[in-house]
């Protein structure tokens, strides 16, 4: 997939994340096999999908290995309007502590409606989120409903 595609009525599949903020991704120590070589694992066919409501952008992604971040604002760029949702995995179980304080500085000056986090964001880290960005904040969990 190459460019964005709208799958339903104000719900599009997003193929492209440019990568604006390099400590927000979750590449280290993943690889693949590319012509005989090993290389570093980058996610360049990473998805996410964006659902327009209300004048607002939703986004919903499963890992964000290229960094949620990075997910915001490519969504931003291209819609051009606030956030209503954020939920996905933000990989920040066992992150350093710059990546932590930036994608938490990144979420107050952001000011999303409310806040999703999964599994590879870590149970911990879910809490010091909530503490540190006073957001509508929660834990996501598979088979949970959510409603937009």
């Amino acid at each position: 997939m190459d460019e964005i595609t709208e799958i339903g009525e104000n719900i599009f599949i997003m193929p492209d994340i440019d990568i604006s903020n390099s400590i927000d991704s979750h590449f280290k120590g993943l690889y693949v096999k590319l012509n005989n070589d090993i290389v570093s694992e980058e996610f360049n066919d990473e998805l996410f999908m964006v659902i327009k409501q209300q004048g607002k952008i939703n986004i919903v992604k499963a890992c964000s290995d290229r960094g949620i971040t990075n997910v915001c604002t490519t969504a931003i760029d291209n819609f051009k309007l606030p956030v209503g949702l954020i939920l996905g995995g933000f990989h920040l179980k066992d992150c350093t502590s710059e990546k932590y304080v930036q994608i938490t500085h990144y979420f107050r000056i952001l000011q999303p409606e409310s806040i999703r986090v999964c599994h590879c964001s870590g149970i911990e880290k879910y809490a010091e989120i909530q503490r540190d960005c006073e957001r509508h904040l929660f834990y996501n969990y598979t088979g949970n409903e959510v409603i937009i």
